[in-house]
């Protein structure tokens, strides 16, 4: 399913976020939307997924308006996962994950076998088989965000909205989940819009890059092309010296602009 923008506009009281936004996110792909602190990016986050409603324009899903979508039908087609942690009760891994399988249950909200099957799978997948009956309070902040993603994927969805995934993380577990989140979508064929603040990251996780300046899309390119000296000063106000090792590029920071 394609999801995009068309000339949104998103406003908070009487202050324009974000401008006239079109951007199209390819499908199957992960696109990271990075910028500047207040640029906007976690506010489109949650206009992409109908918890924030349009000033003007609209967020398209396959051409349809996702604010005429009943809600069970959108949460079949889009999984957001926003910053905060929120835990819903001291209740067991699989009881948590199950969550996921709120727009498939009934009036009666019994799972099914089918739902099971899936709760195993997208625990499987976020290797938390082992830990299905510990309590969500004694899981390690990267195992808890493991059984987040493991929650989202059991809404069976093809767009995944992250919001900055690796927040709160050590630099080892924001390794974990970002590899566990590309191979999610090379493997489901997953198209994932998430924010993150490394570029660097950014650029080793992702397939494009968008970069929100000035309230609108300043630029989108593919990963690998995207840090140049002169991106680094145009959108984040650096002069820098880029090291290439590989495929990881390290933006070394001479000195602020501003």
């Amino acid at each position: 399913m394609l999801l995009r923008t068309k000339n949104l506009t998103l406003k908070y009281k009487n202050k324009i976020i974000v401008n006239d936004l079109n951007i199209n996110f390819p499908i199957g792909k992960i696109t990271t939307i990075c910028g500047l602190n207040g640029a906007g990016k976690s506010t489109i986050l949650k206009a992409l997924s109908n918890n924030l409603k349009p000033f003007s324009g609209n967020v398209l899903l396959d051409d349809v308006e996702i604010g005429k979508i009943k809600k069970r039908d959108l949460a079949k087609s889009i999984a957001y996962l926003p910053q905060n942690n929120d835990i819903y009760g001291d209740v067991d891994l699989y009881t948590y994950v199950s969550y996921g399988r709120y727009p498939y249950q009934s009036m009666f909200g019994k799972l099914s076998p089918e739902d099971d099957k899936i709760i195993l799978s997208s625990l499987e997948m976020c290797g938390l088989t082992a830990l299905r009956d510990r309590l969500i309070s004694t899981l390690s902040g990267g195992e808890f965000q493991r059984a987040r993603i493991a929650l989202t994927l059991c809404q069976k969805t093809s767009i995944l909205i992250l919001d900055v995934p690796i927040t709160f993380l050590d630099v080892s577990y924001q390794i974990e989940i970002l590899k566990l989140i590309n191979k999610l979508s090379k493997d489901l064929n997953l198209t994932i819009i998430m924010v993150l603040h490394d570029l660097n990251l950014a650029v080793l996780y992702s397939d494009y890059i968008a970069v929100i300046d000035l309230h609108t899309l300043a630029l989108m390119t593919e990963a690998d092309k995207f840090i140049t000296n002169e991106n680094l000063r145009l959108y984040f106000n650096l002069n820098s010296v880029i090291i290439t090792d590989g495929l990881y590029m390290i933006a070394k920071k001479v000195h602020n602009e501003n």
